[in-house]
């Protein structure tokens, strides 16, 4: 919704996680705006929300849950819509770009990479013939030297937020890939 508005979603969530009336009594938690992300991974909240409501499905027609399993579903595929439109708005093309993506875990600072949205993003950017290698601090196979990782490459998708990902300076970043700007 906040790109379909032009909003900022980060001020948007800000203003959502800051606001308190006088009169209110409620809890933090009741007001908290979720990050934005790449879409939802691990074990528990891909099956879980569909567990609590197989046996009422008929008789309730529950609509959040399907809905937001949906769009979480979607967003390694939105992840892709917006690192191809970001490319064709630089007059090249997506075969040809040589991409870093950061982050294989689901969630943050962890090692855990069940249902991890990465693996269908990557399987979207093989289909379209896009070059990329995988970082990852807590993933065995996708450590490395991110330093070393970063050179040459054309466009980075950040996909999860690694306090190690937070630290990053974008000037540090563009030099080490050669670039004037990231996408």
């Amino acid at each position: 919704m906040c790109e379909a508005y032009g909003s900022n979603v980060w001020r948007v969530r800000e203003l959502i996680n800051n606001c308190k009336k006088a009169t209110d009594t409620r809890p933090e938690a009741l007001r908290q705006m979720h990050y934005p992300g790449a879409g939802v991974g691990g074990h528990c909240i891909p099956k879980d929300s569909w567990l609590l409501i197989h046996k009422v499905r008929e008789e309730v027609k529950p609509q959040l849950i399907p809905t937001a399993r949906h769009i979480n579903d979607f967003m390694p595929m939105h992840m892709y819509e917006l690192f191809e439109q970001a490319v064709k708005e630089t007059d090249r093309k997506v075969g040809n770009m040589n991409v870093l993506i950061l982050g294989y875990a689901y969630d943050a600072n962890s090692d855990d990479d069940r249902n991890t949205p990465t693996r269908v993003l990557m399987g979207k950017l093989d289909e379209n013939s896009v070059k990329y290698d995988v970082h990852d601090p807590y993933i065995d196979d996708y450590k490395g030297n991110l330093e070393e990782i970063l050179k040459g490459k054309d466009a980075i998708i950040l996909v999860t937020g690694h306090d190690e990902y937070k630290k990053l300076k974008y000037d540090d970043m563009l030099k080490l890939m050669g670039k004037k700007q990231l996408l």
